[in-house]
């Protein structure tokens, strides 16, 4: 009966509903409607599901990304800490105190082929 009152344009044209029993046009339509609403809902889910997939893999890439910048950030500290070895050794040379160290023979040279190989 529901179906039957859906043929508005049969009640306008004629002025009278359609009888019950043709309604197999409507009941079609319907059909149609519904299968292409499940079809867009399947194409939903599986857009969302490959945007999932997508936004896992940026996050891999970036997690990647940020592991090698500390690993190059680690190697910058370690040469950083090698050339202050240096410089401090050096440093201690260039001081303006009277201990008696410096006027040891070849101790700069010394401290200094020490230094080289601790620096590195």
């Amino acid at each position: 009966e529901d179906m039957a009152a859906l043929y508005l344009s049969h009640r306008k044209q004629r002025g009278e509903a359609r009888p019950e029993k043709e309604h197999v046009e409507v009941e079609l339509m319907l059909e149609a409607a519904a299968a292409q609403y499940a079809d867009l809902e399947d194409r939903i889910l599986g857009v969302r599901a490959s945007l999932a997939a997508h936004r896992s893999l940026e996050e891999l890439k970036l997690r990647n990304e940020r592991n090698r910048i500390m690993r190059l950030e680690v190697l910058l500290q370690m040469g950083s800490l090698s050339l202050a070895l240096a410089a401090v050794s050096g440093g201690f040379f260039g001081m303006n105190l009277h201990s008696g160290v410096e006027e040891v023979p070849h101790l700069l040279w010394l401290v200094a082929g020490g230094a080289a190989p601790a620096a590195a």
